[in-house]
């Protein structure tokens, strides 16, 4: 079904006394203009559908014009416009109602025309220009004109026009109320028109028309009534009319194919199948969708292909028709890998519909659309192994098919996946629905993390140094003892090592003056070979002389640097040589240091001192300082090291930090994820899964469960958690931890931590244990998601987690995910059988509703068994299967407005019309 743009009260210029337009004209020539001009002008408003109601059926002769018209336009305009003859006529009913009877586009017009007249508008239909009136009652008028015909079919439908005005249905209280009030409660009377979205409405009337509580009782239909917004045009344009023209007013109706039926069923589903708005409502949508799916050459599926709605599409068909095979094919195209994903007995069986495909020239095309005008088409030759998007390369086909966001549910999923002890599916869901935010902070966790982790090292760093820095102090207090034990001969030995450091440092002056020398004449030799000459065609350059000359210059001019720089290399080495020989004070001075070692060996003598001592004294006094250097640099370094450590407590609650706000993230999108009077609440908890918890806390347990701690390992950890539960100030499980390990007296007493803490202490410090114990501290606990679900009353049927006693069953557990997956997301979401899991009085009550809501703003693709899925949700689409000769084949798809979709329904998830009747008479429906 789609939404057809519905015009259904139009006056022509047959009813020349209403029309205010250009006339009709006399000839046939000038009667086919006007008609052509008419029917232009619905097209270029963009009305599909018109109804034709002209004042006691006066356009009679003028439709079949109009009829015509539209055939010739057709081709011009892209489509067929469609047309429903009607009329209105007044009923002479207390002050009068008017009521507009539309009949099938192709119903015959002298057979409407007889209709009227059972309404009893008798001839002349307009004597002496007066329009005639009939004088039944509304029961009786919807009697005629809706009646069954003999196929069964209803043969028109009544609207009632002119609702608000005073020749309408109400009229504040100047007619009889008992009167206008039986015609409004009237079930067969299906829809009323009024001027404006009902939503635009004064507050008394959206009351009546929502005929909810708020309603006067008195007033209160059993089922609202459908409103609708028609142009009642009097003519083409609003130049010629400005009050009533063609597309001043219209509405917006989903249908199949339009007919009388789609007409009724869209009034009596007016929620979901009729707009009083502008623009096209499919045009607002604007979510992820599959288009179509093609299969040709599979085992079991005659070669067909499906084109989906966008809302809600319902694959119907008998065991083994091919229901389960088509959606498995489209997750097989989109999913390729979920086989590796799936519990060993479910993977079984869709590996065998899979083996339906992989052999021979099976080929499966699956056409999406991203978003609206972004559309691909993804190919899948399972026996080629050809798998690839049609018409463009793409570099990652996954991350390509993951933008469709969509959701596969084979039978029995959702049981594994609400089954106690899974990690908290529900818990996938709330950070799929929460959107970039805590994708954003799950980011900034893995950095904060990777700073931990150096903080952490620093840490061990800063120990490490600690130690060395006590091996040293040691070390330099031996190094003194033995410098100490030499102390006699400490004096002469720093007076011979001065000279010997003098002596040193003339020997390096010279040295260095002839290094200086050699890289000197190293340079020049170099810079010898680098001489600058013009190119072998430098005579043809413009002015080549001045070039030449210039050459020369250039030459001599690096001659005389050479020149230069030889003569100063030459003075600078004489002028080293002339401090020493030319300097009177020399010759002194180097006696003294030449006979410095002399007298040091006869002190050493005369001291009883070896001389071999000399160089241990030295020696020692070398390890000394060497010792000393690096302690003072080991000592700097730990500064460091204890300040950058000194971080860690402060990027630990920046952890935490970001911790609490995914979880704020996460209750936000929690509160968002269920409307009012939803049927699952969800509720989250700041890091309360226990299972995730035990996960984590399993870490650290000791490797020799037979000691004390690690019989009680199990105890501890439930005691730690039971603690950290009760408390709202501490950041996690594991600070709670460490701050027993650093002030055991705030142990509880009762807590078998409180006798067991010095030996977790020790068994954390261990060497194989602490970078575990560091890497837990820095372990998020997950939050717990859980589900309650309510029943109608409003009571509690339960909680998926067993808190308060009550935990959900299997089919409540899956009926609460199930609310909750279509809730949430914008990708399709595709589900075999989703009643086989769900308990039967929610599929009606609450999935029904869900299912409607939902599809508006995502596609829903369902195989199914049961009848209140396409039926009572108002499936766009219905892919009703049958099996021949052990394939599934298509027997009829569209809405329910189709009749052979109806019966296929009918037979289908009925078990027949027959079957369906005679439950009713037992039930006394």
């Amino acid at each position: 079904m789609r939404w057809v743009k519905c015009d259904l009260q139009m006056q022509t210029p047959a009813d020349a006394a209403n029309w205010r337009g250009g006339v009709m004209g006399s000839t046939v020539d000038e009667q086919v203009a006007a008609a052509e001009a008419y029917i232009r002008r619905c097209h270029e408003v963009g009305l599909e559908v018109i109804a034709i109601t002209d004042h006691n059926y006066l356009s009679r002769g003028f439709i079949p014009l109009l009829q015509a018209a539209i055939e010739k336009l057709a081709v011009e305009f892209g489509y067929r416009l469609v047309l429903f003859p009607g009329f209105e006529f007044e009923a002479d009913v207390g002050k009068g109602v008017h009521v507009l009877a539309l009949f099938e586009p192709n119903a015959n017009l002298d057979e409407i025309d007889h209709i009227l007249t059972e309404c009893g508008v008798g001839y002349p239909r307009a004597p002496g220009g007066i329009l005639a009136k009939s004088t039944k009652r509304l029961p009786e008028l919807l009697g005629c004109i809706q009646k069954l015909d003999e196929h069964g079919h209803q043969r028109g439908i009544v609207i009632m026009p002119h609702a608000m005005k005073d020749d309408g249905l109400f009229d504040n209280g100047k007619v009889a109320d008992w009167l206008q009030q039986t015609e409004y409660l009237n079930l067969e009377l299906f829809a009323v028109e009024v001027p404006k979205p009902v939503r635009e409405l004064s507050p008394g009337w959206r009351r009546l028309f929502g005929a909810g509580s708020d309603c006067d009782p008195a007033w209160r239909r059993e089922r609202p009534i459908a409103c609708i917004m028609s142009s009642d045009n009097k003519a083409l344009t609003p130049e010629e009319n400005a009050e009533n023209y063609i597309g001043m007013r219209h509405t917006w109706i989903k249908m199949s194919k339009p007919s009388i039926e789609s007409l009724r069923q869209a009034f009596l589903d007016h929620g979901s199948r009729v707009r009083l708005q502008d623009v096209r409502p499919s045009d607002q949508e604007n979510h992820p969708r599959i288009v179509s799916i093609a299969v040709q050459g599979a085992a079991f599926l005659e070669d067909q292909t499906v084109r989906f709605a966008p809302n809600l599409n319902c694959v119907v068909g008998g065991r083994g028709s091919g229901k389960s095979s088509l959606l498995e094919y489209l997750r097989f195209c989109l999913q390729p890998d979920y086989l590796n994903s799936v519990d060993r007995d479910l993977h079984e069986k869709l590996l065998a519909i899979h083996r339906t495909v992989e052999k021979g020239d099976a080929e499966i095309q699956v056409t999406y659309e991203i978003s609206r005008g972004v559309e691909d088409t993804v190919l899948l030759k399972p026996g080629n192994a050809e798998h690839r998007l049609v018409g463009r390369e793409v570099h990652d086909l996954q991350t390509v098919l993951k933008l469709l966001e969509i959701q596969f549910f084979s039978q029995g999923e959702l049981s594994r996946l609400s089954k106690p002890g899974q990690k908290s599916q529900v818990l996938r869901l709330i950070d799929a629905s929460s959107g970039t935010a805590l994708v954003e902070l799950t980011n900034q966790e893995t950095g904060v993390r990777g700073e931990l982790e150096q903080l952490f090292t620093a840490t061990h760093q800063a120990e490490a140094v600690s130690a060395d820095m006590q091996r040293l102090k040691q070390e330099l207090e031996e190094l003194g003892r033995q410098w100490q034990a030499r102390n006699d001969i400490q004096a002469d030995a720093a007076t011979h090592q001065q000279a010997q450091g003098a002596k040193r440092f003339v020997e390096n002056v010279v040295q260095h003056a002839n290094t200086d020398a050699l890289a000197l004449q190293r340079a020049l030799a170099s810079f010898d070979s680098a001489a600058m000459t013009r190119p072998e065609n430098a005579s043809t350059w413009p002015h080549a002389e001045w070039f030449q000359h210039l050459e020369k210059e250039v030459s001599a001019a690096r001659s005389v640097l050479i020149e230069e720089v030889k003569d100063a290399e030459l003075k600078y080495v004489a002028a080293i040589t002339a401090l020493f020989s030319n300097d009177p004070a020399w010759p002194t001075i180097q006696g003294e240091l030449d006979s410095a070692e002399a007298q040091f060996l006869a002190a050493c003598a005369a001291k009883g001192v070896q001389p071999t001592d000399v160089s241990k004294l030295q020696e020692v006094d070398r390890l000394r300082t060497l010792k000393q250097d690096e302690a003072n640099t080991k000592s700097r370094q730990l500064i460091e090291l204890q300040q950058h450590a000194g971080g860690l407590t402060k990027k630990l609650a920046d952890l935490h930090a970001l911790w609490l706000q995914q979880y704020e993230i996460r209750k936000t999108a929690c509160a968002l994820i269920q409307g009012e009077g939803a049927t699952a609440l969800v509720t989250v908890g700041y890091m309360r899964d226990s299972r995730s918890f035990q996960t984590i806390w399993n870490r650290l347990a000791p490797r020799d469960s037979r000691t004390r701690l690690g019989k009680n390992w199990d105890d501890l950890g439930s005691s730690l958690f039971a603690e950290f539960a009760q408390s709202s100030a501490v950041a996690s499980p594991w600070e709670l931890l460490q701050q027993w390990l650093d002030l055991p007296a705030t142990v509880p007493f009762d807590s078998p931590m409180a006798a067991l803490i010095a030996e977790v202490t020790k068994h954390l410090q261990q060497a194989d244990v602490r970078p575990i114990w560091e890497q837990v501290r820095m372990s998020r606990v997950d939050d717990l998601v859980d589900v309650e679900l309510k029943r109608a009353d409003g009571s509690s049927a339960g909680r998926m987690s067993g808190e308060g006693g009550k935990i959900l069953s299997e089919g409540q557990r899956n009926t609460a995910l199930l609310s909750l997956l279509l809730a949430q997301g914008k990708g399709p979401i595709v589900i075999d059988q989703p009643e086989d899991e769900l308990d039967s009085n929610y599929i009606f009550s609450d999935l029904v509703p869900l299912l409607r809501a939902v599809k508006e703003k995502r596609q829903l693709i369902l195989a199914t068994h049961n009848a209140n899925l396409p039926v009572n949700a108002d499936a766009e689409l219905i892919y009703a299967f049958d099996a021949r000769d052990g394939r599934g084949a298509i027997r009829t798809q569209g809405g329910l407005d189709r009749a052979d979709v109806t019966l296929a329904v009918l037979d289908i998830m009925e078990g027949s019309e027959k079957a369906f009747k005679q439950r009713s008479e037992k039930y006394h429906f």
